[in-house]
């Protein structure tokens, strides 16, 4: 019997059931984990104690975190040790700046208490806490079932055993949220979310980590000081009422809010992204199969699964950073003693189980397995031979074997003896596969669009290269944001620039306060290093371009958007240059680029190529008024010498003097432009690439007329494997990322003529 205002110290996941049995007395009874007892008993931590070691000792956030873990197991001595002698030191300075939190009422709080301990296994340093203090180790009863043992060739085989047994357990009214798998490790996940799915069974493996989500990615891209317009961004950017969107902006919230001590939120920008990597969302499902472990067990339908050596008991390997020699010093438990305590946990939990199969593989197709360690110490009963009984529970996975079983026997002569059964109850198209897209329903599209497509040139672009990659990658959004060293360095050269350029002061400031935002390695932080002199090149060249400009206005980052009815187009232009005469407006439009410069307007045609083109359209369709273009380029910002001449735009310009003059007074030999120079006569050269009026007007319609095309085909969802080739070149499949999904055959090739823009957008073909 209990005591009244007693402690019961007990393990997480079994006080759900203390606490609804204890709701039936009138007792005053405390429930704590003896990891919460401990930190009240001596002393606790939080984020704010690890950003401050963090600056303290210039590491990063998990090396700190490892440092205050192991400061419970010290004492404030000499020990003639350099690593203990540390942990001292950084003890002594956490204390001096009040950065560890203690709970001096807590002592005198249990001063006379019972504590009731419901532990299994106490390590020493929880032992020796607890010696002094008035305690009772409450018995609990153990009992001593065999599991039965499957042998499985490889993951395959296994999980589909462990599915099929599922369905029998389900098909005799077992609840299936009694039945539960344990030991899941990572490299399972794939083959069971696969398999499952064809016995149609619901299983709770849909923890996402949210730090690969685009939305999570953005906040990572506008993460500056000012969180809440790093917020606002969020608000406006993403739909909020998705929920999944939601949850992750949650998630955001929650985070954000742990760090409410923080004066400057640029400081603590590694720890918010420790944080998200470390943060899941989850599908909620009502009925399911749950992934747990072995100490969350109760009485349930159990399948351990993944039972070899190295997975299942834990190992503990001398690597911490306290090492065996100086934990026995300290009085705490050795690698070899951990793996002891391990082992014989392990087996008692197991056998504690009273429905209990245990489930290893031999291989996968990279690497030989062997059973656990214990296994014999469980049963010696080994089960090979693994007979299903005649009802099938998944036609498709039947099918698929099948398909496996008549590859065996063409292939190397082997005859299952399952493949005569299966071959007399299914009818399979063996050895045929059609590619082709099936089209997906126009309603069911267009409510997953919500009735409104937004286009970019990026996302235009994918559609005119192939329009499943367009699928593929803007509608089932299979390729994920990821973002690069290189895109990070153009991110940065992007900002670096803008900034210094719009408010006219040293690109010093903004460089140091970028590159601070940055979590970088030590190799990335030295390739930055040695780019900060190109910024500054880069920066001092396109000052020097715009004083032979007179187009004064300039607007960076320049975000428009063209709505219509269920249509909107936007885009970023990089740089837009611009003066406003009495009667028009002169234009010039410029995109940074990082890479190779290269404009096609020859493919324009096709709807490719058409970066600078869609900018022409967004800028003509701007809040400025009556615009002439003076030019559209693009400028290579990062070049491997410092030359002016690398710099210099590579693009089209009008060949209107009067207001290309106005962009580049010194057009004649230009000092800006690429290829731009006139004769003694006046006249441009034949390598100046310049178009009049009509040309730059036309293209302009041509880019609405494809943004039109590729609405009205996306909607009435057209998406259809046909990859582009121009020549002899496959532009559509080039750098593709799904060629291992979409299996194109040549006749799924497009094959288009090689086209002369001048074809296209002179005067006589207007219409």
């Amino acid at each position: 019997m209990l005591e009244n205002n007693s402690i019961i110290l007990i393990p997480n996941n079994k006080k759900k059931n203390v606490i609804k049995n204890l709701s039936k007395t009138l007792l005053n009874i405390k429930i704590m984990s003896i990891e919460e007892f401990i930190k009240k008993y001596t002393f606790d931590y939080n984020e704010k104690t690890i950003y401050n070691l963090m600056k303290k000792e210039n590491i990063k956030y998990e090396i700190a975190k490892n440092y205050i873990k192991n400061l419970y197991y010290i004492e404030d001595k000499e020990y003639n040790n350099i690593k203990l002698d540390k942990l001292v030191r950084i003890k002594k300075y956490l204390d001096e700046n009040n950065l560890l939190i203690y709970d001096n009422l807590f002592k005198k709080y249990i001063e006379n208490k019972k504590i009731y301990i419901y532990y299994e296994y106490l390590n020493k340093y929880q032992k020796n806490i607890l010696k002094s203090l008035n305690t009772e180790i409450i018995k609990q009863t153990h009992n001593n079932y065999t599991p039965i043992i499957h042998e499985f060739n490889n993951i395959a085989e296994e999980i589909d055993f462990v599915a099929h047994s599922i369905c029998e357990l389900i098909d005799n009214k077992t609840d299936i949220n009694k039945i539960k798998l344990v030991n899941v490790s990572s490299d399972y996940y794939n083959e069971i979310r696969k398999i499952f799915k064809f016995y149609n069974i619901p299983i709770d493996i849909n923890q996402k980590n949210i730090y690969g989500a685009k939305i999570v990615n953005d906040f990572i891209k506008h993460y500056e000081e000012n969180i809440n317009k790093t917020l606002k961004y969020i608000e406006e950017t993403y739909d909020l009422k998705n929920e999944t969107n939601k949850q992750i902006y949650n998630k955001l919230i929650n985070i954000i809010n742990e760090y409410a001590w923080c004066e400057n939120y640029l400081d603590i920008k590694e720890l918010i992204i420790n944080k998200l990597k470390n943060t899941n969302i989850t599908e909620k499902q009502t009925k399911k199969i749950e992934i747990t472990t072995l100490e969350n067990i109760k009485d349930e339908y159990t399948f351990i699964l993944n039972f070899n050596q190295g997975s299942i008991p834990k190992i503990y390997k001398d690597e911490d950073y306290i090492d065996d020699i100086n934990k026995e010093k300290l009085g705490i438990e050795t690698s070899i003693e951990n793996n002891i305590i391990e082992k014989t946990k392990t087996i008692e939990l197991i056998k504690n189980i009273k429905n209990c199969i245990i489930t290893y593989k031999l291989k996968t197709p990279f690497s030989s397995f062997y059973p656990s360690s214990i296994i014999e110490e469980l049963n010696d009963e080994i089960i090979k031979d693994h007979k299903k009984n005649n009802i099938s529970y998944s036609i498709i996975n039947d099918e698929i074997n099948l398909t496996k079983k008549i590859d065996n026997l063409i292939k190397f002569g082997i005859k299952d003896e399952t493949l005569e059964t299966l071959y007399s109850n299914y009818e399979i198209p063996y050895n045929t596969y059609d590619n082709k897209y099936k089209k997906i329903n126009k309603q069911i599209l267009n409510n997953y669009l919500n009735n409104h497509l937004t286009l970019s040139y990026s996302s235009m672009d994918n559609y005119y290269h192939c329009a499943f990659k367009y699928y593929i990658n803007n509608i089932l959004k299979l390729n994920p944001y990821e973002e690069t060293f290189k895109t990070i360095i153009g991110n940065l050269f992007h900002t670096v620039l803008e900034k210094s350029l719009r408010e006219n002061t040293d690109y010093k400031i903004y460089w140091d306060e970028e590159v601070k935002k940055l979590n970088l390695s030590n190799k990335e932080k030295f390739f930055i290093n040695n780019l900060e002199n190109t910024c500054k090149f880069t920066l001092e060249t396109i000052k020097k371009q715009n004083e032979c400009s007179s187009l004064t206005n300039t607007k960076y980052e320049e975000k428009i958007e063209i709505n219509k009815e269920n249509l909107t187009f936007k885009g970023f232009i990089d740089k837009l240059m611009y003066k406003k005469n009495e009667n028009e407006t002169i234009v010039s439009v410029i995109d940074y680029k990082t890479g190779s410069t290269n404009i096609d307007l020859n493919k324009t045609y096709y709807g490719l190529s058409m970066q600078l083109p869609t900018y022409l359209y967004l800028a003509k369709n701007s809040s400025l008024n009556n615009i002439k273009i003076a030019g559209f380029y693009l400028q290579n910002i990062i070049n491997k010498e410092l030359d002016e001449s690398t710099l210099k735009l590579n693009g089209y310009s009008t060949n209107n003097k009067e207001i290309l003059k106005q962009f580049d007074n010194s057009y004649e030999s230009s000092n800006v432009i690429k290829s731009m120079r006139t004769k003694s006569d006046g006249e441009f050269y034949s390598y100046a690439k310049v178009l009049n009026d009509k040309e730059i007007n036309n293209l302009i319609k041509l880019v609405e007329e494809k943004i039109n095309e590729a609405y009205t085909n996306i909607i009435n969802s057209s998406f259809d494997i046909n990859p582009k080739q121009i020549g002899f070149d496959n532009i559509g499949c080039e750098f593709c990322k799904f060629k291992d999904i979409c299996f194109k055959t040549e006749k799924d090739i497009i094959r288009l003529k090689e086209m002369d823009y001048k074809e296209f957008l002179g005067e006589e073909n207007d219409k």
